[in-house]
């Protein structure tokens, strides 16, 4: 986590968070986590809570060695905060609205079905904070389901490195949602997707030229 305050406060009180991430553990949702705190140029909280290996229940420690993925997601997020600090954005704000190329995206109607048809209308608009939390049903589009076949056949690379960002867009908005209720997570390639979404939205709003983000 870092704050937007620059101002270091050692005094703070930063249970709420240790209790946020501690209930997902108690929950089973996570094995273990470390939290860090950087406000301004020093770590103002550090935790370690759960295990590293629930199967002999060896404790979690701030110095473990973890497998991450998604590295590429922390730019993409760190611009939409910056944007979000300016007060471009709201978490609530429907995608379309800044993204009009997603103005219809259409659902999977039947998620077991073994055709992609027939297609029904979101329940809800599909907001920012849906696409920043795995909410929304974009999907991989490399497994056997009937959905990554519509990406496949729409030509959705996993990467989208190689096509610009109108492309990118366009091609997204032929595709349906596997799911999407509001409320309830889906895994996908969210990388990809967050860096071809919010990515792209980002050089919209900051109004730069697309060639001078690598």
């Amino acid at each position: 986590v870092f704050t937007s305050d620059p101002t270091p406060s050692p005094g703070r009180d930063w249970s709420a968070l240790d209790a946020l991430v501690g209930d997902a553990v108690d929950r089973k949702l996570l094995s273990g986590a470390v939290t860090m705190v950087w406000q301004g140029e020093a770590v103002a909280h550090s935790s370690a809570i759960g295990c590293q290996d629930i199967t002999v229940g060896t404790p979690m420690t701030e110095d473990c060695i973890f497998r991450l993925f998604s590295m590429t997601n922390p730019v993409p997020a760190a611009a939409m905060m910056i944007l979000w600090d300016e007060g471009k954005w709201s978490p609530a704000d429907p995608i379309a609205k800044h993204l009009p190329e997603l103005s219809d995206l259409k659902v999977m109607a039947l998620r077991d079905s073994r055709e992609v048809g027939p297609l029904s209308n979101p329940e809800v608009p599909p907001a920012i904070e849906h696409l920043m939390t795995h909410q929304v049903g974009f999907s991989y589009g490399f497994t056997d389901e009937p959905i990554d076949h519509s990406y496949r056949a729409a030509r959705i690379p996993i990467v989208p490195h190689d096509i610009t960002a109108e492309e990118y867009l366009a091609r997204l908005a032929t595709v349906p949602l596997a799911e999407f209720t509001g409320n309830e997570m889906y895994a996908s390639m969210y990388g990809a997707i967050f860096w071809g979404v919010m990515g792209n939205w980002c050089i919209y709003t900051w109004e730069r030229p697309r060639t001078t983000i690598k």
